[in-house]
């Protein structure tokens, strides 16, 4: 597994996929820590199972908050942590 980043700088870090066409009522929100994630596997994941645009993904007071047409099981979650 990657290495988490470590960072003291305390600049917010925003991505953002816009959701192409979407209703809310078809899509999860779902939240987790930031921490122990590797955000590039995170990326990689949600476009590998919805696709570009299917999905929103914010990071706000370390924590990763996703909209998506589905959550992410525990164990896609496990594939993205860092060692």
């Amino acid at each position: 597994m990657a290495e988490c980043p470590t960072s003291t700088s305390k600049t917010a870090i925003v991505v953002t996929q816009s959701v192409v066409q979407s209703d809310d009522e078809d899509f999860e929100t779902q939240n987790f820590r930031s921490r122990y994630i590797n955000l590039v596997q995170l990326l990689t994941l949600l476009r590998a199972k919805f696709g570009i645009g299917a999905y929103e993904i914010q990071l706000m007071q370390n924590s990763y908050y996703i909209r998506a047409p589905r959550k992410l099981s525990p164990s896609e979650i496990a594939s993205c942590r860092c060692v």
